[in-house]
């Protein structure tokens, strides 16, 4: 069974919302004398404006997560890359600079943390909101990377996805609806391959192999659809990155049902977000 996802971004600013030990004496003094020194260089250097970048972005987080919760979502997940949050489906901008972010999954108690280069903290929790310092909950540690389902990009065609290529372009009848939690909508049928000179839906742009002993799970997909679908892959073949680009995508991927009989690729699919085209995509935006 095939699952096409059509991804759509936003483009946020970070303050956007959706869719977007103890020493004594002497040296005890010379301490607090560093310590105030420390302060001193944070607000020289704008620590005012971190602080404020900080609390809009984990804000930002925060709001979406709770958000996506109501909706229904299990645990979306949360990450950091590249000067951009992913919360679930949705994409934030990021206006703290190489921040870590720290997620606490659970509907009604999560909690995110930003810390700062400079070593500042601030969170947002379901029960708080927002906070200065941390909202993470003792002895639990954060959600960490996922260590299943790394890609394999070397792939230019897919065996299992009826022998695509990258630079194929495809009838609309290759995309169908999916669930919400990754699993498979409708029966797997093969894509009718035109030549891109012909009125078409979408234009293959990335193949990956799923590496792995088991199907990813729905979160796994997430982070895999835009680490092969926004990732170098996107800009290579457009011209731009994808928060910059006009252009859209859609991914077929496997289901529980076909990684049990052997698929194990993903491949993303160049569109303009539901119209046809004529003509190939390739360096649209260069």
């Amino acid at each position: 069974m095939a699952i096409p996802v059509e991804e759509k971004k936003e483009k946020g600013d970070g303050a956007g919302g959706r869719r977007v030990g103890r020493v004594l004496g002497m040296v005890g003094g010379l301490v607090g004398l560093a310590a105030a020194g420390a302060a001193a260089v944070w607000f020289f250097l704008g620590g005012d404006a971190v602080a404020t970048a900080a609390r809009s972005d984990v804000t930002a987080i925060g709001t979406e997560v709770a958000a996506q919760y109501a909706e229904g979502d299990t645990d979306p997940v949360v990450l950091y890359s590249d000067g951009t949050y992913t919360i679930g489906s949705t994409v934030i901008g990021a206006t703290v600079v190489d921040p870590t972010l720290d997620y606490y999954p659970g509907n009604g108690s999560f909690c995110v943390v930003i810390t700062t280069p400079e070593g500042k903290s601030y969170g947002y929790s379901a029960v708080d909101g927002q906070v200065d310092g941390s909202c993470a909950p003792a002895g639990v540690e954060p959600m960490g990377p996922i260590a299943s389902g790394t890609l394999d990009t070397t792939l230019t065609t897919s065996p299992y996805w009826f022998g695509l290529s990258i630079g194929d372009c495809v009838l609309e009848s290759t995309f169908t609806d999916r669930d919400d939690d990754g699993g498979s909508a409708g029966p797997l049928v093969a894509p009718t391959v035109v030549p891109c000179t012909d009125a078409h839906a979408g234009e293959v742009y990335a193949i990956a192999r799923i590496l792995g002993d088991e199907a990813p799970d729905a979160v796994v997909f997430r982070q895999q659809t835009r680490e092969l679908c926004e990732g170098p892959a996107f800009e290579a073949y457009v011209g731009l990155p994808y928060l910059e680009s006009s252009l859209y995508y859609s991914v077929l991927y496997p289901s529980d049902a076909t990684w049990a009989v052997g698929a194990d690729e993903m491949v993303c699919i160049l569109t303009e977000g539901g119209s046809t085209t004529t003509g190939s995509l390739r360096d649209a935006d260069r």
